[in-house]
């Protein structure tokens, strides 16, 4: 039975069929042929299915893989890599070398969910939606690789091709656009991954030191959120060169030195959210839930973890409260 798959902040993509990529940080199981419903919203009732895919790759890989083509497949064509890569990091407090799960597929008509052979992979170019969707990803990178103006771009378009939208040029009119970009200086690159001499320390305590450091960096106490950034942080409080090199004192000095760093601006940005959000429209679940962080705070909480614990809750209230088809979120 095919699971489903939340796309609520990418919805408008998936209805258009430009989105065709996704990042997880779960999603361990999934495989090539696997068939999936991307719905609104999951653990909702009742679920509103958008789209029926069949995955066709699935990898682990760093976050900071991710090329600009990638970001245009996640549906997000104005965003360069590097912006893709700084919002997911912040967002879900995890090093930009994190591991997650890249999943891709293609669209399936309505009536392919019942074909007898949707366990196997599809081939990749075998759809010419995949094709066509494809070289609209290749064109908008084009655009911005050339630093050519909107109007431009869409005078070439009907210039070649007599219409004023790649959505409404067929394939090969796409084809004949993109022969122009490249010959306009367009080439077409893939982002060479850096590697490292050193593996990430993986371990919870050096995990934790380094959420530590990005929330340090989320609240503008940190300036270069990088990993080498920390372990020079590391080297001046204890000696030593990496977080996979401590001791379990040491790791302990790191993390609280890094909590007592953090409470020079916490109380002050979380009291600043919370006024924030009290003059915000929100659900009564959410208004319920504020009432009882403005409870703790008029009682005096000023310890860092139940402090982080209310950030945390506010973050969730912030994206349960954004438009569905919002296009700044990765989904």
């Amino acid at each position: 039975m095919p699971r489903n798959i939340s796309c609520a902040l990418t919805t408008q993509q998936v209805r258009d069929r430009t989105k065709t990529v996704t990042r997880r940080s779960g999603w361990r199981f999934v495989k090539a042929g696997d068939v999936l419903h991307l719905v609104e919203k999951t653990r909702v009732t009742p679920l509103v299915t958008i789209a029926t895919v069949r995955v066709i790759d699935a990898r682990r890989e760093p976050l900071s893989a991710i090329t600009d083509e990638d970001v245009i497949r996640e549906g997000f064509p104005q965003w360069t890599a590097r912006q893709f890569i700084d919002f997911y990091r912040k967002t879900f407090h995890v090093p930009e070398d994190e591991e997650v799960t890249r999943i891709e597929w293609a669209y399936l008509d309505p009536t392919a969910q019942d074909n007898p052979v949707k366990n196997l992979p599809a081939p990749r170019a075998s759809a010419p939606h995949d094709k066509r969707a494809r070289l609209i990803r290749l064109l908008h990178v084009g655009k911005r690789e050339l630093g050519m103006a909107d109007d431009a771009y869409r005078d070439i378009l009907a210039s070649l091709c007599g219409q004023r939208s790649a959505r409404d040029l067929s394939v090969a009119q796409l084809e004949r656009v993109l022969a122009h970009l490249k010959e306009c200086g367009f080439k077409i690159t893939k982002k060479k991954t850096k590697r490292t001499s050193r593996a990430l320390a993986r371990d919870p305590e050096s995990r934790k030191a380094r959420a530590l450091w990005l929330f340090l960096h989320e609240l503008g106490v940190v300036r270069d959120p990088s990993e080498r950034a920390l372990a020079a942080y590391v080297k001046r409080m204890t000696g030593i060169d990496a977080l996979q090199w401590l001791n379990g004192q040491e790791e302990w000095k790191v993390i609280e030195s890094l909590k007592k760093w953090a409470m020079r601006r916490l109380p002050e940005q979380v009291a600043e959210r919370v006024r924030h959000m009290a003059a915000q429209p929100l659900s009564d679940a959410d208004r319920k839930k504020l009432a009882g962080i403005q409870g703790l705070l008029f009682g005096g909480i000023s310890a860092f973890d139940p402090l982080w614990g209310i950030w945390e809750t506010l973050d969730e209230m912030e994206r349960s409260g954004q438009p569905e088809h919002a296009n700044h979120r990765p989904e």
